[in-house]
């Protein structure tokens, strides 16, 4: 019966316990999602410092190679998965030898130059000096000495 015209407000089951189990239980999902992206490499485009060090490493040239003479070229020696480069082609196996005139003979005359064996200059152009220069590395490193850059070249170049 209601006296005075307002009735007793009824108990109800305090919401708190309720919002507190959600924050939690949100919160425990994020880190769990988060420790997930970790482990499995599943971050966001363009968020961690694996994608950075990727597009790093993938600044190599993206336009076609045209030699020209007297024109050299800039090296950017970095490592990427414990590799080297020097931005300008990611080839382990090309075949490189005298006449080639490609971006992947620029990479080898970086490579070749920031190891002490030099060139002259970064022209991109596979010359004597390049052939001398791969020579002189394949005698030290113990390969088949021909002057050709192939795939057991570029290994003992890229470490």
């Amino acid at each position: 019966m209601v006296i005075g015209g307002s009735a007793a407000p009824a108990k109800s089951a305090p919401r708190r316990p309720a919002r507190r189990g959600l924050l939690v239980a949100g919160t425990a999902l994020v880190v769990v999602a988060g420790a997930l992206a970790v482990v499995f490499g599943l971050v966001l485009p363009g968020t961690g410092a694996a994608e950075a060090d990727e597009e790093q490493h993938r600044r190599v040239a993206a336009e076609e190679f045209t030699f020209e003479p007297g024109r050299t070229h800039p090296c950017d020696i970095h490592r990427f998965e414990g590799r080297l480069y020097a931005g300008h082609s990611d080839t382990t196996e090309a075949l490189l030898q005298q006449i080639s005139t490609t971006w992947d003979v620029v990479e080898a005359q970086c490579l070749l130059e920031h190891r002490g064996y030099r060139i002259g200059s970064v022209d991109g152009a596979y010359g004597a000096a390049t052939e001398r220069a791969v020579k002189r590395l394949q005698d030290k490193e113990g390969l088949v000495v021909d002057g050709i850059m192939g795939p057991h070249t570029w290994e003992v170049l890229r470490r």
